[in-house]
């Protein structure tokens, strides 16, 4: 059974580092002053630059932001983390510990009456192999275990080495990605679903697709928060389906649409 739920807000690709960056900032305001009509919460992967499992150098770092998701599901949103190219293993801190929904791959909700596919977007692309061969080598049993019995720092050095690694997959994107991103959004709206949400691309875009056999709707990407704290991010509500561009360091009502 799909979940329902009246209003949305969605974001990606914020690829926190640190407590001193503008973004992070950025990130900690925009979460606490989330608007309370916000039913649900979806942060569609790559939250933070680099994390894995329940890393406690990690969890210290980004501390802030992590109390501030707690406390929104706390009031009694729902909290949908996507796992993306960045975050891995996010089950033992954010689902056990915190209480959030994580999820890898796709996710269906109901959004104001809209059937809403969400996915972080990294495999848009069936052909890159590169990318597609470290996603697999970062989840295989032995990366998992190392996890577990590498200190803390070790884990964190390995990750981050991994997290530039995939950011060059990433930067090196261009317009065919963008049409791969279509495409990908056309065969979900055929199945069925009206808004189609991704992430990963770094390219904000709202447009209409319209699928085989005529049905229309709507592809979604959330964009990214680069360094200096700009920003992009979407809401779904009776309203419509929105994109936003946040200044540095502003909350939500300070936004404005793309």
């Amino acid at each position: 059974m799909t979940a329902e739920f009246r209003d949305a807000v969605v974001i990606s690709d914020l690829h926190l580092w640190n407590r001193d960056e503008p973004r992070y900032r950025a990130a900690l305001a925009f979460l606490r002053a989330l608007p309370r009509e916000v039913d649900l919460l979806v942060v569609l992967g790559d939250l933070f630059d680099f994390w894995i499992a329940a890393n406690e150098l990690l969890a210290e770092r980004f501390g802030d932001v992590i109390a501030a998701l707690a406390a929104i599901r706390a009031r009694g949103t729902t909290v949908l983390y996507c796992e993306g190219n960045h975050d891995l293993y996010l089950e033992p801190h954010f689902r056990d510990a915190l209480g959030l929904d994580t999820f890898t791959g796709e996710r269906v909700v109901s959004v104001a009456g809209r059937c809403v596919n969400l996915s972080h977007g990294d495999l848009v692309n069936p052909g890159d192999r590169g990318y597609l061969f470290l996603r697999w080598l970062l989840r295989t049993p032995l990366v998992r275990w190392l996890e577990r019995v590498a200190p803390a720092e070790v884990a964190v050095a390995i990750g981050e080495r991994a997290s530039k690694k995939s950011r060059g997959f990433t930067a090196r994107k261009n317009d065919p990605i963008r049409e791969l991103s279509h495409a990908y959004a056309r065969e979900r709206v055929a199945r069925g679903a009206d808004v189609v949400v991704i992430g990963h691309t770094h390219q904000p875009e709202r447009a209409e697709v319209v699928a085989a056999g005529g049905r229309t709707g709507l592809y979604l990407n959330t964009g990214y928060w680069p360094p200096d704290g700009r920003a992009t991010w979407a809401r779904i509500n009776a309203t419509g389906v929105h994109l936003y561009e946040l200044a540095p360091e502003a909350a939500p009502p300070a936004a404005r649409n793309r």
